[in-house]
């Protein structure tokens, strides 16, 4: 292989031996509107159709009307379907089997393919006349058998994996997963059940083996759809006598999917993660030269080059985060085989370089928020890098809320509701803000002190001397307490003979404080004391001249 030299990211090339892999579980892929259970598609359809509409619309998608064949298979449906709704089983009058391994009893129901109802959940056994049966609502999803087939109900398709059956004018669907192949395992054309493929009359016809029987196609079918992954199978009926001239014929194809080549490599990585992808080719016995490409999915092809082994290697580092869509096609002369998995790529985490809070029209851009107790607190974060990064709150190293942003660089909002407000104390807490995300070993934190205030009520100051004795010092010590509001700013004017005071005190609480002022003034003092918080604010004037009018240190 040519050397390729890339200056944007780095590409490097092994090939390596050819190494074990432990068998791999058959995975049943289903749309986007299925659901998957016990190697089956399940439809819930919305629509309301007669019986044989219903059956029809399944028809088209290689399907039929579900069978319920078992407990687990009843406990499924009945997770998914609306109880106040009539769903239309796959049931019908048992008729003569055109094979030879079905036997019905004759004059019962039957499940679409002529196969015995050997578990049932009927609310009423089916009386003679009934030809079609559905789940009937407001029943707890039992079962009834009706003779009136063209009432319109909603309906569930059953799209078995590995059998597809194709109407006279379509084309038998066949698909199988990422890095798989088809490998056609029977097929034929004509009839082996009355009951498909029967949408252009109403009444089953009575006829013999003889009158109606079918061909084996596989090796058309192999032919067309050989070394390929999806296939839409047709028929050349030019060349075929119709089997089934009566009631016309359809094309029954079984199929299983084989292994031709795993794409291995990692889920998530960083920008700066070298990113190993191995392909590893499982066919063997090719023909011709087997050829490769690789799409990295963000813009980077890898140039079609050959294995020399069953297995290669390919180092890429992606350069920007995002989800992408990795790609692999090999082929041979005789097998096509792509396959594709989804990678994310994420930016590391760097350090908080917003941290705002937000509560009752107050806004503070620092380590420090005030908040009014009770109501609703939003702390905004942002970051200098990163991406699909969780943020998280703790509280005595205990979660109080989190929330997820694809990109820390714009800065996002996350909202303490009032009753996580609530649980937390009246004053300041200590709170740990942190971000991660898949690629960060350790998450980044920062700290937080939220301090919860009320409106300050209740404030009251004293001097602090026994009863009306002066002050054995010519200190003057002012006891200040709340009723609540804390923490505040105390604000003390003094007020003298000749001279005034303003000076300005923390209060931590609402517990009774005592501050110290010293040589405060000369002669009879007049003191103010307010107390502040953001919220609201609250004065007192203590008059001071009955205890210090006779002191000789505040005599004028």
């Amino acid at each position: 292989m040519d050397k390729v030299t890339l200056t944007t990211y780095t590409l490097m090339l092994f090939f390596l031996s050819s190494s074990c892999y432990g068998k791999k579980e058959e995975v049943i892929f289903c749309s986007e509107t299925q659901k998957a259970f016990g190697g089956a598609c399940y439809e819930f359809v919305g629509l309301q159709f007669s019986f044989l509409r219903g059956q029809t619309w399944c028809e088209r998608g290689g399907g039929h009307l579900v069978f319920i064949l078992n407990d687990e298979m009843q406990q499924f449906l009945q997770t998914h379907l609306e109880p106040d709704k009539d769903w239309w089983l796959g049931l019908a009058p048992a008729a003569p089997n055109l094979t030879l391994d079905l036997s019905s009893t004759e004059g019962s129901l039957a499940w679409l393919d002529g196969s015995d109802v050997s578990y049932s959940n009927w609310v009423n056994l089916p009386e003679a006349q009934d030809t079609c049966g559905h789940i009937l609502r407001h029943t707890g999803f039992q079962w009834t058998a009706t003779e009136n087939c063209t009432q319109e109900l909603n309906f569930v398709c059953q799209f078995d994996f590995g059998r597809t059956v194709a109407c006279e004018g379509h084309n038998a669907t066949m698909q199988c997963g990422s890095g798989q192949v088809l490998e056609i395992e029977d097929a034929f054309y004509g009839r082996k059940t009355v009951h498909y493929c029967r949408s252009h009359f109403t009444a089953l016809p009575t006829f013999s083996q003889e009158e109606c029987s079918w061909i084996n196609v596989l090796e058309p079918v192999i032919a067309h759809c050989r070394g390929l992954q999806a296939c839409q199978a047709p028929l050349d009926l030019s060349s075929l006598t119709e089997p089934c001239p009566v009631m016309g014929s359809y094309l029954s194809v079984e199929y299983h999917c084989k292994d031709g080549l795993h794409l291995l490599m990692t889920k998530l990585a960083s920008v700066v993660d070298n990113v190993t992808i191995t392909v590893k080719w499982l066919l063997h016995s090719f023909h011709g030269n087997l050829t490769c490409t690789v799409d990295a999915g963000d813009g980077y092809v890898i140039d079609p080059y050959n294995p020399e082994e069953m297995e290669s290697t390919i180092i890429h580092r992606f350069q920007q985060p995002g989800v992408f869509m990795v790609g692999v096609e090999c082929t041979t002369s005789d097998w096509h085989v792509t396959a594709h998995k989804t990678i994310t790529i994420q930016e590391p985490v760097g350090q908080f370089r917003v941290v705002k809070c937000h509560g009752s029209n107050v806004t503070t851009d620092d380590t420090k928020c005030n908040a009014l107790y009770g109501e609703p607190v939003q702390i905004q974060l942002g970051l200098e890098s990163g991406t699909n990064v969780t943020y998280t709150v703790y509280h005595n190293g205990c979660q109080i809320a989190n929330s997820s942003v694809d990109s820390g660089i714009t800065p996002h909002n996350i909202t303490l509701e009032d009753t996580v407000v609530q649980s937390l104390k009246h004053g300041c807490n200590n709170l740990t803000l942190a971000a991660s995300n898949g690629v960060t070993p350790h998450p980044v934190s920062t700290d937080l002190l939220l301090c919860l205030l009320e409106p300050v009520v209740g404030l009251q100051a004293l001097v602090m001397a026994e009863g009306d004795a002066c002050p054995d010092s010519p200190d003057l010590t002012i006891g200040v307490s709340l009723e609540r509001g804390a923490p505040v700013e105390l604000l003390f004017n003094l007020t003298g003979f000749r001279d005034a005071l303003t000076e300005t005190r923390n209060m931590l609480n609402n517990s009774l404080h005592t501050y110290t002022f010293s040589n405060p003034l000369e002669g009879p003092l007049k003191v103010k004391v307010q107390a502040v918080n953001v919220f609201s604010t609250s004065q007192l004037e203590v008059d001071l001249l009955k205890i210090l009018q006779a002191c000789q240190n505040y005599s004028s």
